[in-house]
């Protein structure tokens, strides 16, 4: 009977340490151990049992293996119970802080931070130097005596010792009163050797090294020994990546920081003495509604320091700091920006800003970072056209909802006006036509009776005349073709009319008037045309289009010139080119070739009217036109036409 209890309160005790171990704050190594040890020590008890009420010899191995597994893994499960209770240097991390002293664990984060900083000093400073600091701060802090070892490192175990039954909260004041006096005296020692410059930038390597989010539970409530350097955390957005609720007062000042010194501050050093005395003045009448303004100091370069504004933060209840913040930013943006934007003008100010915002805030919020909506007041107080964008991402639904409403009744009343301009276009073209063509008609009647002597005989010299006004004549009626062509295929008034056509009867037609004036230019006009496939089309169109693009290689190509015109099959479209040895377009042109009125230097008289018609047919008939050419070297005007299915 009493083996049988013995047997049970074992058994249970072993069974109960392996289910509880799991709820413990526990590394997983050390639950692993301690839960296996346990298990072991249940087949213990079990074969032990057995081993009694059976008295077989054959149950001795097992229960002589199975005490020795948990023997060692009890062992194990001590040494890492030894480790936590000495502390190690390489700190303890994760559940295991539960059940170490807060100031501890404070103390190796601290002395971790200082070591990487003397890792890069040692290199370079002077060794005596170094100990001069730790024996100032030693005077007035001293729980640091006694602290920096041989080899240049923190002694925790000298500090701890120090620190002696001191209370757990005033233990931690006394290490961040003492280490951000020492930790700054180290950087500036390291700023006399090196610069300012490269002493921030180690000291954020070693912030960043030291990971603030992997102690924040205790960084985030306690505080970052960097003294005066402190805005190295600001600067770099470290506190931002912290969970909500840790380090609140340092994310307000963040935020101030990303505000007046990354935002406004590149802004005030391009402004004038006076601006930035102005924006002083400005400032002084905000204080008595914005009382967190009177932080605000700015020099007459356009330094911006925040010192004092980041003591006013600390005074203000930890969930109103952020809001607080916002509100006094708010407002002194809203009087910043018409003063800079009058001294250094919209477009600079514009770039200055949209450049920092993008380069220097949006960099270093987190995407999870839920103050990002909170720009949406700083950048309502900007004028209207700087960060467009931003402001749009940074609505709520319901003000983009009406903001979209609201632009598109301005695009629907914008729609109408250009209609109607565009029906009084047409209307004013047609009129104009008209009355423009009613007096040509006559004048070419008069001509040419003036030129056949029905008017009476008339010298060479006049007849010259008249053969000169009448080609003037004709280019200007063709130009006024040209206007009212345009005019009514964009307006959709002339529908192609698309029929069966063979291209290659097209092009031949054309060419065809064009041999003898290109005799006369002496140029050589050649073709190179395929056997193609029929097409849907409107002739007219076509001859119009293709017309244009041969009569724009005549004007352009020298005497003694070359004009190829090829026309091709290619997969499911043809494939007309037209080539000139001509005089080229400038790279910079040729994106525009198909724009209404375009004309290039040096270009022959017309209304460049011409290629934009060309354009309007090859789309209406569902193609693509373009143009290759290099400055003196000719030009290849193409188009493509879809084979009829």
């Amino acid at each position: 009977m009493l083996v049988d209890l013995f047997a049970i309160l074992g058994i249970g005790t072993m069974s109960i340490t392996c289910f509880l171990v799991h709820y413990l704050p526990l590394s997983s190594k050390l639950r692993n151990y301690i839960s296996t040890s346990a298990l072991f020590a249940v087949i213990v008890w079990i074969l032990l049992y057995v081993f009694i009420k059976t008295g077989q010899d054959v149950f001795i191995l097992a229960l002589a293996m199975s005490t020795f597994i948990s023997s060692i893994f009890g062992a194990l499960s001590g040494r890492e119970i030894l480790k936590m209770a000495r502390t190690p240097k390489s700190m303890l991390r994760g559940p295991e802080k539960t059940l170490i002293k807060k100031h501890v664990i404070l103390l190796e984060t601290y002395a971790e931070l200082t070591n990487r900083i003397l890792d890069r000093m040692v290199l370079i400073c002077d060794i005596k130097a170094i100990k001069k600091i730790f024996d100032g701060c030693a005077k007035d802090y001293p729980i640091l005596k006694g602290s920096l070892s041989n080899e240049n490192m923190i002694k925790t175990d000298a500090v701890l010792k120090n620190l002696g039954g001191t209370r757990e909260e005033e233990s931690e004041s006394k290490l961040l009163k003492a280490f951000s006096t020492l930790t700054p005296g180290l950087i500036d020692l390291y700023a006399t050797i090196t610069s300012h410059d490269r002493a921030t930038e180690m000291a954020a390597a070693v912030i960043s090294e030291v990971g603030i989010k992997r102690h924040d539970w205790l960084l985030g409530r306690v505080g970052v020994p960097l003294g005066k350097y402190d805005e190295i955390l600001y600067e770099r957005g470290v506190l931002l990546h912290l969970p909500n609720g840790i380090a609140t007062h340092g994310k307000a000042k963040t935020f101030a920081f990303m505000v007046f010194k990354d935002l406004l501050e590149p802004l005030l050093k391009q402004c004038k003495f006076g601006t930035i005395e102005a924006i002083r003045n400005r400032l002084r009448k905000l204080i008595e509604r914005k009382p967190m303004i009177i932080g605000i100091k700015i020099a007459d370069d356009g330094t911006v320091d925040l010192s004092k504004l980041y003591m006013g933060i600390e005074r203000l209840p930890a969930e109103k700091s952020v809001e607080s913040v916002i509100s006094a930013s708010t407002a002194a943006m809203s009087v910043c920006f018409p003063v800079i934007q009058k001294d250094i003008g919209f477009s600079l100010m514009k770039r200055i800003t949209e450049n920092t915002f993008h380069s220097k805030i949006l960099e270093k919020m987190p995407k999870e970072f839920d103050l990002l909506a909170t720009f949406l007041e700083i950048t309502k107080a900007m004028p209207e056209g700087v960060l467009e964008k931003e402001k749009l991402a940074f609505l709520s639904k319901e003000e983009l909802e009406w903001r979209v409403k609201e632009r598109t009744a301005e695009l629907k009343k914008a729609y109408s006006e250009l209609k109607a301009l565009d029906r009084m276009k047409d209307e004013f073209l047609d009129m104009t036509s008209h009355e423009l063509k009613t007096p040509l008609t006559s004048i070419n009647s008069f001509l040419q009776l003036m030129g056949s002597e029905k008017l009476g005989k008339i010298t060479k010299k006049q007849s010259n005349a008249v053969k000169t006004i009448s080609q003037e004549l004709k280019r200007l009626r063709g130009s006024i073709d040209k206007i009212l062509d345009t005019s009514r295929l964009e307006s959709g008034r002339i529908k192609p009319e698309m029929k069966n056509l063979q291209l290659t009867d097209i092009i031949q037609k054309t060419i065809n008037p064009m041999k003898l004036v290109a005799e006369q230019k002496r140029i050589i006009l050649t073709q190179k045309i395929s056997k193609l496939p029929s097409i849907k089309g409107d002739e007219w169109q076509l001859t119009e289009l293709i017309n244009n693009l041969i009569d724009n290689a005549f004007k352009f190509t020298p005497e003694g010139g070359k004009i190829t015109i090829e026309a091709k099959r290619k997969r499911n479209k043809i494939l007309v080119e037209v080539k000139d040895t001509g005089i080229g377009i400038a790279k910079k042109d040729i994106p525009k070739m198909f724009t209404k009125f375009f004309k290039v230097e040096h270009s022959v008289p017309g209304a460049g009217m011409g290629l934009h018609i060309c354009k309007i047919i090859v789309e209406a008939h569902g193609g693509r036109i373009g143009v290759k050419s290099r400055l003196g070297k000719g030009s290849t005007f193409f188009f493509t036409l879809p084979i009829k299915k």
